[in-house]
């Protein structure tokens, strides 16, 4: 059965900085950090989404962040939806995983211009892709 690996942040959900003056949009939870003015919306299918990959993969979903792993996971609390995946991994923690021999896959929106953030993730994954290649 292959890990699912579930990007967070323009995946499941929007968050961003908003200026003191500005006015959140309804439906938008907003929450200090680290000074700054918060706030995040959940898509509104990420929770069916989940738990569909859940019941099809059950206890094979974590997640791969290019954020802070630990920020990332009280935003999945604030959305009610930490219970529906394993561990959180970020790209910037020490250990990258080594998945060569493993079934896996990656759910990301990632644009594919620049490519840094893919390769970045990949490479986490144990996985080292040269892009500028043409063959």
């Amino acid at each position: 059965m292959p890990k699912i690996f579930v990007d967070c942040d323009e995946t499941l959900w929007r968050t961003k900085r908003f200026a003191p003056n500005k006015i959140i949009p309804e439906g938008w939870i907003e929450f200090p950090f680290a000074g700054q003015r918060m706030a995040t919306i959940v898509r509104p299918s990420a929770r069916s989404f989940l738990e569909a990959l859940q019941l099809k993969y059950p206890g094979q979903v974590d997640v791969l962040t290019s954020g802070d792993s630990v920020f990332q996971s009280d935003i999945f609390s604030m959305h009610d939806l930490r219970h529906l995946v394993g561990d959180i991994f970020s790209i910037h923690e020490k250990n990258p995983l080594v998945l060569l021999n493993s079934a896996w896959v990656l759910v990301d929106d990632l644009p594919a211009v620049p490519v840094e953030g893919i390769i970045n993730k990949f490479r986490y994954l144990g996985i080292d892709i040269d892009f500028s290649r043409s063959d």
